[in-house]
């Protein structure tokens, strides 16, 4: 093999960029939720729950489901089935999904930080293995 680095990239061929398709990231932070008391699932998430009832365990079986109220379409059809708390009234549920909306934006806002960062160490360390001989621009993930 007599040819090197640079000959092999130059036979790769020249690709236009594409434009982008971003993805439109609604208020959820990519999550299509649209209650995030209970996740659209009726019961109030357990870590929220915790907020109201301290010693709130979703593990123990003979603990009554905490309701959500957030929205009349929460509550699951199978609900009549089960012991539940209906002490989560609906500006209980309002500030839980509120809470849970605003961890879900930050979450999301530290993940693509996070990826970026990744990204730009990965073009650094693919750059540096084979020198000038290639430029990268960096872009950002989203």
């Amino acid at each position: 093999m007599n040819q090197n680095i640079d000959d092999l990239i130059s036979q790769l061929p020249q690709l236009p960029q594409l434009e982008s398709k971003k993805a439109e990231i609604q208020d959820s932070g990519g999550n299509n939720w649209k209650c995030y008391c209970c996740g659209d699932k009726g019961i109030v998430h357990p870590h929220l729950a915790r907020l109201v009832i301290a010693d709130y365990d979703a593990s123990n079986n003979n603990t009554p489901l905490p309701l959500c109220h957030h929205f009349s379409e929460c509550t699951p059809n199978w609900v009549a089935q089960v012991d539940v708390d209906n002490r989560f009234d609906r500006d209980i549920c309002e500030n839980l999904h509120k809470i849970n909306l605003l961890q879900w934006k930050k979450h999301s806002e530290q993940c693509a930080v996070s990826i970026n960062e990744r990204n730009q160490k990965k073009i650094k360390d693919f750059t540096s293995c084979f020198g000038s001989s290639i430029s990268v621009e960096s872009q950002e993930v989203f």
